[in-house]
């Protein structure tokens, strides 16, 4: 079936697919790898992207660090960063992606390019965009490290995170043989990489403690059920003791601990993949 065109004037027209969608990209073609991320994008709550303008996705066009840290933020639910203290020089209050590159510091998902500079303005790499799906969804250990690729070496930053995004389809690389490091990434590529991860974007909002002892952990983002471990830091060994394990669709779970003492939330997904949250102090039980 082709698309159904309803002319509205002599200036509009909208373009529904076979599945009743609105394009209101004339850039994006149904058939093209990006037509669904990019439709997914669009539609998402809150939306991700809504194009370079009214009529133009630019799918070609380079996609910069500061522009997929947005995306990610908002895949995530553009949550408030708890501080807005801002090591960069060249990320300004009241800039579109200011929140983003907040929230994505606090979640040791950028460093920046350097201690001041976060890089505005350059064009994420490939290897640079792995990174950022890879920290975002709790930095899991691949399960394996059988590395395909000629120009990825191991001890490289971003190794791992290539390994991860291999083995979960979220890229082939450029070829059978290489990822394609150094290379640009355009919006319609980091648009489809990040729909291809939304599924294992499990970003946790970290763990916290009520004054009566109660412990709630929140993941936001993500689908599927969860299994989540609450541990007790035991004072005299140093080792970590699973206390209660449940498993749940449910992306906030609490836990009335019995007694005081330091605990964590290890997290695992339905693939075997596993968040570690920070640690709290319980003072009452």
């Amino acid at each position: 079936m082709e698309d159904v065109i309803f002319c509205v004037s002599n200036r509009v027209q909208l373009n529904l697919d076979d599945t009743g969608t609105l394009n209101p990209f004339e850039d994006v073609a149904e058939g093209k790898y990006y037509y669904e991320p990019v439709l997914w994008a669009y539609y998402h709550n809150p939306q991700i992207t809504g194009g370079t303008d009214e009529n133009h996705f630019s799918p070609k066009k380079d996609c910069t660090r500061e522009q997929i840290v947005t995306f990610l933020w908002k895949a995530a639910g553009a949550p408030e960063p708890s501080s807005t203290d801002n090591p960069f020089n060249d990320v300004k209050s009241g800039k579109y992606y200011f929140k983003a590159v907040m929230w994505a510091v606090e979640n040791n998902i950028t460093g920046g390019v350097s201690a001041n500079q976060f890089g505005v303005g350059q064009p994420c790499m490939r290897e640079q965009a792995m990174t950022f799906l890879w920290k975002a969804s709790g930095s899991p250990e691949p399960k394996t490290s059988n590395n395909p690729f000629n120009d990825v070496k191991s001890g490289k930053y971003y190794f791992k995170a290539v390994m991860w995004a291999v083995e979960n389809n979220i890229t082939g690389g450029v070829s059978a043989k290489k990822f394609g490091v150094g290379k640009t990434c355009t919006r319609a590529q980091i648009v489809t990489f990040l729909y291809e991860a939304d599924k294992l974007l499990h970003v946790v909002k970290d763990l916290s403690v009520n004054s009566y002892g109660r412990l709630t952990i929140t993941v936001v983002n993500g689908s599927g059920s969860l299994t989540y471990r609450f541990q007790k830091l035991n004072q005299t060994s140093g080792a970590w003791e699973t206390v209660v394990t449940k498993t749940s669709s449910n992306r906030t779970i609490t836990l009335d601990s019995s007694m005081g003492g330091t605990f964590r939330c290890v997290i695992t997904d339905a693939n075997g993949y596993t968040i570690t949250s920070g640690t709290v102090l319980a003072a009452y039980g």
